[in-house]
């Protein structure tokens, strides 16, 4: 199967991605480390962009992986998430790092 073409899928995924992001329609906090490769945030970015009222929380200092390296600074951001205020935002404000 490693010779197999899988444009057909990636072009399915592609087709059906907007659609099914679009539809989502619980509140989406979608969160980024600042130190994160730049194609991630702009992955991050196009997905959000797609689900109505997603915000989107910087985490400062951090890569891909926050949780493991401040997780206090991942714990905070994700307790602070408030399910009714996340339709009225588009972009939430930065959360800073812990001391």
């Amino acid at each position: 199967m490693p010779n197999r073409d899988f444009s057909f899928l990636a072009a399915s995924i592609a087709h059906t991605a907007a659609r099914e992001l679009a539809a989502i329609a619980v509140p989406v906090r979608m969160l980024l480390g600042t130190e994160s490769p730049a194609c991630l945030g702009a992955a991050t970015a196009a997905v959000a962009a797609q689900i109505p009222g997603a915000t989107i929380v910087a985490m400062q200092g951090q890569g891909y992986q926050a949780i493991d390296y401040d997780p206090h600074q991942f714990v905070r951001a994700v307790l602070e998430f408030d399910p009714a205020q996340a339709h009225s935002m588009s972009v939430a404000a930065s959360v800073p790092p812990s001391s």
